[in-house]
This record gives C-alpha cells, sequence and structure tokens, in this order.
C-alpha cells in the first residue's frame, strides 16, 4: 500500500515560490556582468585601504593627543602624530597598488566580456 501526501499552497506562497525561483533563475547578461566584475575589484581594493587610512588616522590622533597632555609627552606625541600622517599620506597609494593587483586578477574577464560586448 503506497502512501501519497498531497500538499496544496496558498496562491500568496506559490507567488513567493515564483519570485524566489525568478531571482535564482535570472540570467545577466554581458554588460551587467562586466560591471559586476569591475565593481567587485574596486571595492575589493577600496575596503583594505579604507580600514589602513582609518586607523593611521586613529595613531595620528592619538599623537595629537599625547602632543596636549604634558610636556613630558610632547615629544613622544610628536613622533606618533608624524608617524600617523605618514600612513595617511601614503593611503591613496596604497589603494592604487590594491586596485592594480585586482584589475590584474580579473583582466582577462574584462577583455573577453568587452570584446564580446563591443563586437
Amino acid at each position: 500500500m503506497e502512501n501519497k501526501t498531497n500538499y496544496s499552497y496558498s496562491l500568496k506562497e506559490v507567488e513567493d515560490a515564483k519570485r524566489i525561483r525568478k531571482e535564482f533563475a535570472s540570467e545577466e547578461s554581458d554588460y551587467e556582468r562586466l560591471k559586476r566584475i569591475v565593481r567587485n575589484a574596486q571595492r575589493n581594493a577600496t575596503i583594505p585601504a579604507i580600514m589602513y587610512g582609518i586607523v593611521f588616522a586613529l595613531v595620528l590622533g592619538i599623537g595629537m593627543c599625547l602632543t596636549m597632555l604634558t610636556s613630558s609627552f610632547f615629544i613622544l606625541g610628536i613622533v606618533i602624530g608624524i608617524f600617523g600622517i605618514a600612513g595617511v599620506a601614503t593611503t591613496y597609494p596604497l589603494y592604487k597598488w590594491f586596485l592594480k593587483k585586482e584589475n590584474a586578477k580579473i583582466e582577462d574577464d574584462v577583455l573577453s566580456l568587452s570584446s564580446k560586448i563591443i563586437g
């Protein structure tokens, strides 16, 4: 004897299932894929550069605070502040280096997709 169970779903559940299926089954165009690849590479370069810049901005702030405490911390504060300034100043070159590294990773995909789009 076979046990068969029949399920019936409400119209709302069926519509939700169709919407979810459409989200996962959607095909992205070559242009959309190209934009996504480039955007991801830029994000992968931006995030570590911003984190680096924030850390050194905080170091600069600590140095500034130390210079204002007492005269015994003045020289230490200047040294830490200069270190923070150097770190903040190198943030943009670091971003460019990360971006160059990320662009090298995606170069083949970008060239093939752009060639396909251009014709």
